[in-house]
């Protein structure tokens, strides 16, 4: 078990909890508690002291179009007037009807490199 203290956590709610600490058993966070509090509660745990520090939550992108960037720059032929009219009038036709396999590979490749390297 170990505490990682920190100048500012920010809570999953996007609560920032300053002078906090995160408790971490078996490599799971179980709590995250002010300083003093976690060093009273669990006596025994290593410190890992990053006071001049921010702790975040990953930044998890859940949903994207990896092939989204071979429409970069692409201009559309009318004004996008809905969701609707920007599927059926740019995004299907000038973009997802255009592919092949070696475009979509080169393009998944290309985001994956942009979002490892952006973290």
């Amino acid at each position: 078990m170990y505490i990682i203290q920190a100048g500012w956590v920010i809570l999953p709610e996007m609560r920032i909890a300053k002078q906090s600490s995160l408790v971490i058993d078996e490599n799971k966070i179980v709590e995250v508690l002010p300083h003093d509090e976690a060093r009273t509660k669990y006596p025994k745990a290593s410190i890992i002291n990053r006071s001049d520090c921010v702790i975040s939550p990953g930044f998890v992108n859940a949903h994207m179009h990896l092939y989204g960037v071979l429409a970069h720059g692409i201009e559309p032929v009318v004004p996008v007037s809905s969701f609707e009219s920007f599927l059926t009038d740019y995004w299907w036709p000038l973009v997802e009807n255009q592919l092949d396999a070696t475009m979509i590979t080169s393009a998944c490749a290309f985001s994956a490199a942009e979002l490892v390297n952006s973290g």
